[in-house]
């Protein structure tokens, strides 16, 4: 295990080295957060330009430096490369460099390092991704959970300890309270610290995701639906594959709008064609409920399979369906920070990120852009890295706050 006095004489060094890794690790997250989402291999094909094709060349895949040089253009057909290139690498290697530096001023051991350094570039990746397709990848989240577990075995000493609260090895309140209530797991972790290691990320991972799953169930019942009312009937069109509804410029096909088992759409109709397998009432004499979800339509108390029906055309007065509160990709997401940085985090990593994100949500609401969908991921994110930087004098605060005296 390195210790800082072998690290000292040649600080400044490694301070450029770990610089250099986060621009190239940064190079590595340009392709990850551009493939990832499309489904593509990140090492097949190599790096090229997405616009001619252009095999990169080595000299011409330095991290920032090629941009330089290059004057932002492929070298081939001449058209420019994104700045969003250089800039996820020089922010890659500044979120790097600021790791270490509050790596190297706590107490924790610097084997602690490369755990947060991972977390640091997945932050970084999972945020873009979420910004730009509002969903973060399994194979982030997952790989992250199972790195933070092989990190934890291999260096054990950097999960529980007297470190700083926040900080692999610091104390976890809530990792120490079950300790407490099991107290004969306790004693036998007190001999194995690898397995004190797994329980604190295990407990990491649970917290998280159960947090986050609550908040979302409880989201869903207040405003998982969306419903509208119309004093003049709005046409619907309807088919086996879509549903649009003119009024509300809705287009979207069932499999994207009714994503969980149980969801459906409802609406009531005031008149319907293109259903000849299902007697049709008079509106006037019996209201019609249309209903669609699990394969089914259902008109009143008739059914035919969603996938028997050909073009199907309504008016509406009423109408709802379910909406996304927040995604799973979150609860995954959250469940990985506490993989890293253990189940006391997630708890403040949640409260920052659901203020922040209220907040931004209000301002884009005054802004007359308070319909356009927010992605929760970046806010997670800001969460944790706050968590990291500014645990304890939080945790100092707070804890003058609850005992001024």
């Amino acid at each position: 295990m390195l210790q800082r006095e072998t690290i000292a004489p040649i600080l400044p060094f490694m301070t450029v080295m770990l610089g250099i890794l986060g621009a190239a690790v940064g190079s590595f997250l340009n392709v990850v957060v551009w493939r990832l989402p499309r489904g593509e291999s990140l090492s097949h094909p190599g790096s090229h330009c997405p616009k001619c094709n252009h095999a990169i060349r080595p000299w011409e895949n330095i991290p920032v430096l090629s941009w330089l040089m290059l004057r932002g253009r492929c070298s081939m057909c001449g058209l420019p490369i994104s700045l969003r290139y250089p800039l996820i690498e020089s922010a890659n290697a500044l979120l790097f460099l600021a790791v270490g530096w509050r790596i190297w001023h706590s107490s924790v051991p610097l084997s602690a390092l490369w755990g947060y350094l991972f977390l640091a570039a997945a932050l970084l990746a999972a945020s873009l991704i979420d910004i730009e397709h509002f969903l973060i990848p399994d194979k982030i989240t997952f790989s992250g959970m199972l790195v933070a577990a092989l990190l934890a075995m291999i260096f054990p000493e950097t999960r529980i300890g007297g470190g700083i609260v926040g900080l692999p090895g610091g104390d976890q309140i809530v990792t120490r309270g079950v300790l407490e209530w099991f107290p004969a797991v306790d004693r036998l972790l007190q001999a194995h610290p690898r397995g004190m290691a797994l329980l604190d990320v295990g407990l990491g991972i649970t917290v998280g995701y159960t947090m986050l799953w609550a908040l979302l169930e409880a989201g869903r019942r207040l405003w998982g639906r969306v419903r509208f009312t119309s004093a003049e009937p709005v046409e619907a069109m309807i088919t086996a594959q879509s549903l649009h509804i003119a009024g509300e410029d809705l287009d979207v096909a069932w499999e994207d709008l009714l994503i969980r088992r149980g969801e459906f759409f409802e609406a009531r109709v005031v008149d319907i064609r293109g259903l000849d397998d299902i007697p049709v009432p008079d509106a006037d004499d019996v209201p019609m409920i249309l209903r669609i979800g699990g394969g089914t339509l259902r008109l009143n108390d008739h059914a035919v399979p969603l996938a028997s029906i050909g073009t199907v055309t309504a008016h509406l007065t009423h109408w709802e369906y379910p909406r996304e509160v927040m995604g799973y990709g979150d609860l995954k997401f959250l469940a990985m920070i506490g993989a890293f940085m253990g189940p006391d985090a997630c708890i403040f990593t949640l409260m920052l990120g659901a203020l922040s994100g209220c907040a931004w949500g209000m301002g884009r609401f005054l802004c007359g852009r308070g319909r356009t969908p927010l992605p929760f991921g970046p806010f997670l994110a800001a969460g944790a890295l706050a968590w990291f930087f500014f645990s304890r004098p939080f945790v100092l605060w707070y804890g003058r706050l609850l005992n001024p005296f």
